[in-house]
């Protein structure tokens, strides 16, 4: 007697959470009948709650059938019992019966259906149309003789969480009970990015991205639109600010992002914590004061190549921006500099290259206000900065990493005030400063007892000497100095007896660097380490000998051709026969969520 009042209670459950007890089915109803009028029809035997329709997902065609949910089981009576002559519509007898439970959405005690908030994401994955149509016994005869279908539900949602995001949503097309695990094991995708994913002229589209985060949404700490941007329209931020109110990391580059579609993002995440705007060109001041004003905990900002901005956005920013990236902001002021200073206190990174409205006030307020930058960029020649301006980032006695690449104002006397003002250097890189950098300013480097890394590429001034007097730090790990017309193989002798920690030689464009070079360091008094160097020359010639010595030493020196280093990011693209073993573009996220998919497009 327990079992069954405890089935009966079961069903009233399922008849409560769906409305069956109130809702009916309706068959044979002509295509000319609208939904209202198919309400208003069904009215006069009672009151309607809901009328749904039901349609094809692809031509949006009512398929002739339909669901009716009336106020009170005594009207669903009412609608049962009445004549052929009350059920005539349009010239059609339309046949009425109880609803029932549909077999696809059947499921067992302790599943994931007893979690409401996971129910209603499972609604949401309704399985596709080709799955649909097979047999559900073909189906379990099939899984039964797998072996994995055999383990319980929590190893099964542990090896899935292991399967990368986009095998998962195929494994969800198995059946019905690994359409359920599968949801289950969205808990652990913390983040998500969209790389090697599609090719040719496929790409991410609004309908494709609603079908991943409806999934995991939720679930995501970081998102990475920035691989596939093109395809995407300002609906995709509705997408994003509906699915994943926890979002902390986002990368929007190169979207068609506007400021209201921007607000919408900010009122709903605002959890956010760092957000790359890159060549978002619709973004102005006005949506990034929304996005301050409701984000009041960004630490990082990345607004590189938005020609919009002026600066006065920064004035809603909070107090705990630490990175901000401003390069080749074209409008960027010296009054937006202004208020970053002011409200921007704990910033450790700023980017400012190639902001050509910048003038000596900018650096000067820098200097004096953000006390705390460790990392610097002003690469490139500013139109409006001299070089008493520019002197003045010396100032900034924590600075570690300084680039100022191909910055036509930098000199000798530049580089003698950062090694006495800048005792923590670790990174420079002053490349292409070709103007008025010499060897005088090099050997000045040598107070920054810190510097482990050099750049001092196309620099002709630069002399043997220099380098040599540089050698004497002993802490350098890499050094570029490619197309250095005035350095010989003298340069480097005491590189290699005093620098044992050095990772990185690039040397290629130097053309009166021979063999000698390589075989001062595989006989340096380091060599006794095991440690590997990569030395990069222009024309490598490996002799017989060479070769000997470096079999003998632990040390391993690793020659290479100039530009040979790109051929390793080439091997690692996306190959044919990988992408199409697993994937088909025109079978990829779709075909998964058709309600969803017809939800999104009337709202």
């Amino acid at each position: 007697m327990q079992e069954e009042d405890n089935n009966v209670d079961k069903e009233e459950q399922i008849d409560d959470r769906f409305n069956l007890s109130r809702k009916i089915f309706v068959g044979n109803i002509s295509y000319r009948v609208t939904q209202k009028k198919l309400t208003k029809f069904f009215s006069k035997f009672g009151s309607v709650d809901y009328c749904y329709m039901v349609k094809d997902h692809i031509h949006k065609r009512p398929k002739g059938i339909a669901f009716v949910t009336f106020s009170s089981t005594k009207d669903l009576t009412v609608a049962l019992n009445a004549t052929e002559e009350q059920l005539t519509l349009d010239g059609r007898l339309m046949r009425v019966l109880c609803a029932e439970e549909s077999s696809r959405v059947k499921h067992k005690e302790g599943t994931v259906w007893d979690s409401p908030s996971l129910a209603d994401n499972v609604e949401k994955l309704v399985i596709s149309d080709n799955f649909a149509d097979h047999n559900d016994k073909e189906t379990s005869e099939c899984l039964s003789e797998c072996h994995i279908n055999k383990l319980c539900d929590d190893t099964m949602i542990l090896i899935m969480s292991m399967v990368p995001w986009r095998q998962r949503m195929c494994l969800e097309r198995v059946g019905k009970r690994w359409l359920i695990l599968a949801q289950r094991s969205w808990h652990k995708q913390g983040s998500i990015h969209f790389q090697s994913v599609f090719k040719r002229f496929e790409g991410l589209t609004d309908t494709k991205l609603c079908s991943v985060l409806v999934r995991c949404g939720v679930y995501l700490r970081t998102l990475d639109m920035s691989a596939s941007p093109r395809l995407l329209t300002d609906m995709s931020m509705d997408v994003i600010a509906e699915h994943c109110p926890n979002l902390e990391v986002v990368d929007l580059s190169g979207m068609s992002i506007t400021d209201i579609s921007l607000r919408t993002l900010a009122q709903k995440c605002i959890k956010l914590k760092s957000i790359c705007l890159q060549r978002c060109f619709h973004v102005s001041d006005k949506g990034l004061q929304w996005l301050f004003e409701n984000c009041k905990q960004i630490e990082n900002v990345n607004l590189q190549g938005n020609n919009n901005i002026s600066g006065n956005c920064f004035q809603k920013i909070g107090d705990y921006c630490k990175v901000l990236n401003l390069s080749d902001c074209s409008k960027l002021t010296d009054t937006g500099v202004l208020k970053i200073c002011r409200h921007c206190k704990q910033l450790r990174e700023l980017s400012i290259s190639n902001c050509q409205l910048l003038t000596d006030k900018s650096l000067e307020k820098i200097s004096e206000s953000l006390t705390n930058i460790a990392t610097i960029y002003i690469e490139k020649t500013f139109a409006n900065v001299s070089r008493d301006g520019l002197i003045k980032i010396a100032k900034l006695s924590k600075l570690r990493d300084i680039h100022m690449s191909q910055n036509l104002v930098v000199n000798d006397d530049l580089l003698s005030a950062i090694a006495i003002g800048c005792p923590f250097l670790e990174t420079l890189d002053i490349s292409s400063c070709h103007r008025d950098v010499t060897g005088v300013g090099v050997k000045a480097l040598d107070f920054c007892s810190s510097l482990t890394s050099l750049d001092i590429s196309y620099l002709y001034k630069v002399d043997d000497e220099s380098i040599q007097v540089l050698s004497r730090n002993g802490r350098l790990r890499c050094l570029t100095a490619r197309a250095c017309s005035g350095l010989t193989d003298s340069a480097f002798e005491d590189l290699a007896c005093l620098c044992h920690n050095l990772e990185s030689l690039d040397v290629s464009g130097c053309l009166d660097i021979t063999n000698h070079t390589v075989t001062s360091f595989l006989k340096s008094p380091g060599s006794d380490q095991e440690k590997t160097l990569l030395l990069c020359i222009g024309e490598p010639d490996t002799d017989s000998e060479d070769d000997s010595n470096s079999e003998t030493k632990p040390v391993c020196v690793s020659v290479v051709a100039a530009g040979a280093e790109m051929d390793n990011d080439m091997d690692n693209g996306w190959e044919e026969s990988e992408y199409n073993m697993y994937y088909n573009d025109n079978d990829l996220l779709y075909g998964d969520d058709p309600l969803e998919m017809e939800r999104f497009e009337f709202s």
